[in-house]
């Protein structure tokens, strides 16, 4: 797939074309006023910033929620129900 560009007498810079989403957020003020310093300091939009920790937030939960099928299935497998159970099969 080709990028569109834009040519320029010294360089060539690619136009980013994913497409994106509107999602809004409610926030309470202490959270706002957090989030506007950070930006400033970072020199982030607020944008950029929430992104970011919903992208970790999204990556956590699938992995907590696969953590949780795997280990549902090796404890079904191996009878393994509780602590004492996985003591009592490493000693």
């Amino acid at each position: 797939m080709q990028r569109p560009q834009v040519a320029t007498a010294r360089q060539t810079y690619y136009i980013n074309a994913m497409k994106s989403s509107t999602v809004t957020i409610r926030v309470d003020a202490k959270l706002d006023r957090e989030l506007k310093r950070l930006s400033r300091s970072l020199k982030q939009s607020k944008s950029d910033i929430a992104r970011d920790a919903l992208k970790r937030q999204v990556a956590l939960l699938r992995f907590r929620k696969t953590r949780q099928v795997v280990l549902s299935e090796i404890e079904a497998k191996a009878g393994i129900l509780s602590d004492e159970d996985i003591f009592n099969a490493v000693s």
